[in-house]
């Protein structure tokens, strides 16, 4: 059995979009649809979904810039270059691929 009950009642124009509620029991799930039912609402816009919660992990994805012969860099995602900026993230120490001194190109190692 599942261990939670997802109950969806689709926009009566755009069926993709809707409310959801939540249960923590069938019984209950399956009340709030009979009451949905009783109301008027349509039975092809209910729709009752039974599952687990799942974790989810996040990871970070290295950003990739690329630097001219004067270390300026060229920002695919539209971030000022250290060019645009006048110096002032060089002289903060934000330069790109470089934290707290640390070139991220340093992390991925080679094979040994």
């Amino acid at each position: 059995m599942a261990s939670r009950y997802l109950l969806f009642l689709a926009d009566d124009e755009a069926r993709e979009r809707g409310e959801i509620s939540f249960f923590d029991d069938a019984g209950e799930a399956t009340g709030h649809a009979e009451s949905l039912l009783e109301a008027g609402y349509e039975q092809d816009r209910i729709r009752i979904f039974g599952s687990d919660e799942m974790e989810i992990y996040v990871t970070q994805k290295p950003v990739v810039s690329f630097a001219g012969p004067d270390n300026s860099t060229n920002d695919l995602a539209g971030a000022p270059t250290n060019a645009e900026d006048n110096g002032a993230s060089e002289a903060k120490g934000d330069v790109a691929g470089v934290k707290d001194g640390v070139r991220l190109s340093s992390l991925f190692k080679k094979g040994d």
